[in-house]
């Protein structure tokens, strides 16, 4: 049982909590092991997807978004 936790991967951004959670799961239900690695064969980002380095991203679910506060303002010498 322990050498399947060992072939389990974690997800991009996955904190070590939730890995840990799946492992656990994993041993109680080895089926679980099996859902994350057809998820990962079927968004593998090495794969040539239509749209480029953005798609790609996406279903690597390697996205994220940063976003200005309200109040930000520009630095002295910054260009936008």
């Amino acid at each position: 049982f322990l050498m399947h936790v060992a072939t389990i991967k974690g997800h991009p951004g996955e904190s070590g909590i939730d890995f840990m959670m799946n492992a656990i799961v994993a041993i109680l239900f080895p089926t679980v092991g099996m859902a994350r690695g057809i998820d990962v064969i079927v968004c593998h980002p090495q794969v040539q997807v239509k749209g480029g380095e953005l798609q790609k991203a996406a279903r690597a679910r390697a996205l994220c978004m940063v976003v200005r506060s309200s109040d930000w303002k520009p630095g002295i010498g910054d260009q936008i």
